[in-house]
């Protein structure tokens, strides 16, 4: 689900910021492009944080309780499970936004 609403997410910016000029206005035009961006992709790395935790709250608690294990162990193992898609989701919206708004056309400089 992650994966398919930063694709959707980078589909609408292409459509709203597709084919910007080269002027002051195209450029005013990838800055908020650019807020945009980073705004969305922040906030909905907030709220999915905060909605996978929380979903998960009552069960780590049970399981510390118990002595299963503690908080060490469960973060560590929660980070390496996320961090696949949290490098790649990323990743394929950036290029999907990148070439769309129109920035620099050159791929060391996308790099």
């Amino acid at each position: 689900a992650v994966f398919a609403q930063s694709v959707a997410q980078a589909v609408i910016i292409a459509i709203i910021w597709n084919n910007l000029s080269n002027d002051m206005n195209g450029l005013q035009d990838r800055v908020g492009a650019i807020f945009f961006m980073l705004a969305n992709g922040l906030m909905s790395n907030v709220m999915n944080v905060l909605t996978n935790f929380a979903n998960e709250r009552g069960a780590v608690l049970r399981e510390q309780q118990n002595n299963m294990y503690t908080i060490g162990p469960y973060f560590m193992a929660r980070v390496f499970v996320d961090l696949p898609l949290r490098l790649l989701t990323p990743t394929v919206f950036g290029t999907i936004a990148y070439w769309s708004v129109g920035m620099q056309n050159d791929g060391l400089k996308f790099l």
